[in-house]
Formats: structure tokens, sequence, C-alpha cells
């Protein structure tokens, strides 16, 4: 049964873990039919097309994304974290947006401020955190590599497996569908000017060799809950895929993303939500009481922002031929 809230006014639906799981699955594909998404979930179509709608409507779900894949490009995932004493960060987006390797911003109480990176190559990584670090005035910024970010107990994303060349009308069809993924594709036919069957068929092919990468834009902090970043130290000796299964087995659709790291052995860091602010309470009193875990810091999400990168504006030349 659906529950609602009031927020600023407005009555809106409650989130649940129906619909957490739901977001889960576009993360990993937002390009999925809605009767794969049905049948995922053990629900109707019709169920999914009402929870999509209202997840769009309540601006949870900001919109749903097609990119050039990162394993296409070889490029490298990162993270910055660290207190800032810059006056505001929603004032210095266009300064990080200008350094093109900042793709998402998150900030939580006491000025802590997560940044996501996506760079070209790894000798990219100094100049962009130190580029970060002045920017935000952030003191100790706390710099990890990424290996694997799990949704669920899923990898995401794949491996490039091909060696083939994307042409300009695979970018023209990413570029088509970047700002909605989940655009038919007569109408990316339409758009190009190719047969529907052109461009299902190099779709399919970039789906199947993995240069094609889907996303979902979304902040679940703007629904009634706790959105908030979790930073686990494991104890030594501890196998972090193993940890997190655990923690799906124990907390479910809750540990929206998680992420591993390669200069980082014994530390494990995690995308969730509450439903409330007790149940975040608890969530990180139970992990802190896990006889694998050394320590947890977790700070509730108070600001999120996507910004365009190098990769977004690499796509767009392509796609018109530069």
């Amino acid at each position: 049964m659906d529950t609602f809230f009031i927020m600023n006014g407005v009555t809106r639906r409650r989130m649940d873990e129906t619909d957490l799981r739901l977001c889960q699955l576009l993360i990993e594909n937002s390009r999925r039919p809605q009767r794969e998404l049905a049948e995922e979930l053990g629900i109707g179509v019709a169920g999914v097309h009402r929870r999509i709608q209202s997840l769009v409507d309540q601006k949870v779900v900001r919109g749903f994304r097609a990119n050039i894949s990162s394993a296409y490009l070889r490029a490298v995932s990162a993270q910055v974290d660290g207190v800032c004493e810059c006056q505001s960060v929603e004032g210095v987006l266009d300064r990080l947006g200008a350094i093109g390797s900042v793709s998402s911003v998150l900030t939580s109480a006491a000025n802590l401020t997560a940044l996501t990176l996506i760079l070209r190559r790894i000798e990219d990584l100094g100049p962009t955190v130190e580029q970060a670090r002045d920017i935000l005035q952030m003191t100790k910024p706390k710099v990890t590599i990424s290996t694997m970010i799990y949704v669920g107990t899923k990898p995401l994303g794949k491996d490039f497996t091909s060696d083939r060349e994307l042409s300009r009308i695979d970018y023209r069809i990413i570029n088509s569908l970047h700002c909605n993924s989940r655009k038919p594709i007569i109408d990316v036919a339409d758009e190009i000017g190719i047969t529907p069957k052109t461009a299902r068929n190099r779709l399919e092919l970039m789906e199947k060799e993995g240069s094609i990468e889907y996303g979902l834009d979304w902040e679940p902090a703007r629904t009634a809950g706790a959105s908030f970043i979790i930073r686990i130290d494991l104890k030594p000796g501890n196998d972090r895929a193993e940890f997190i299964n655990q923690i799906n087995k124990r907390f479910g659709a809750r540990f929206i993303l998680t992420f591993v790291h390669s200069n980082e052995l014994d530390y494990v860091c995690g995308y969730c939500w509450a439903p409330t602010v007790a149940q975040h309470s608890d969530l990180v009193g139970a992990l802190k009481a896990d006889d694998k875990v050394k320590d947890v810091r977790s700070g509730i999400v108070q600001g999120e922002w996507s910004l365009e990168t190098w990769r977004d504006r690499l796509l767009k030349e392509r796609a018109s031929g530069k």
C-alpha cells in the first residue's frame, strides 16, 4: 500500500524498498523495458509505469542517461572526500565543472564534500585533485581510485570486448539517447535519418560489446527519508566482496551503490537510503557492531549535483563529426 507525506506543502508518495530496487535496476540499465523490470520486481507492468512516473514527477529521477562507456574510453574513476571551507559549494559548481573531470558533487553535515571523478588517464588524477582542493578550500582530501562499483551485489558496467572503433552513426545514436535513454528506437532513427532496423542493430552491437553505457540521474534526497554516504573501514584480512554480499542480504536495496578501491584495500564506501533518520542511525549502529568492521562514518546528503564532463563534450563533438 502506498504511503504519502507532505514536503513544501505538496503531497508526495513515500519511496519504498520496491522503488529502491527499481532504481537499482535502472542504474544498471536505464533502457531496460518495463516488462523486464516488472518481472524482476514481481509486480505488474502498470505498477512499474506508475512508480517510474511518480519518481519523475517528484524529481527523484531527473533523467535517464546514455554515454560512451568508460570501458571503451579506458577512463579512470576516482573519488575525493574532504572537509571544504569555501563559503558555498553551490557557488563554485561552475568552477568545478570547468575542470572537466568532476561528474558529481555531494555535500553532507560538517561541510564534508564528496566528488566523483572521471579521468581520461591516471596521470590526470593529481592535477584534478589539486584544482578541486583549491576551489573548495578542502583540507586533507582523501583520494580513492575505484576498482569496482556494485549495484546491490552486481558489478556495475561491463568490459569493452571488441577492438572496433565507433562510427559517427554510433556516436549519433548514443548522443540521441544521451538525455533520454528510454527514447523509442523509431524516434532515434528519425532523428538521425536512418532506418529503425539499422538503429536497432547498431545499438544492440554497442550494448553487446560494451561501448555504450546507460545510467540514471537521480536524487533520492528529494523524497522523505535519509540519503547518506557511509564510509566503512574493515578490519584487515576481510574479503570486501563477501562483506558486500553480507550487507546486501542484511539491508537489501538500502545499500544502493557500494564502491571498492585499488588503493584502500580495507575500505568500502556506500551510497545508501533509509526511510527515516532513526533507521539510518540503526543501520549505522548495526554496522559498528559487526565484528568485521573497524570504524564507520556516515553523513546524510544535504546537496547533490551532476556536472558535465569531458566525456559529455567528446560525445557531442564526435556525433557532430568534429
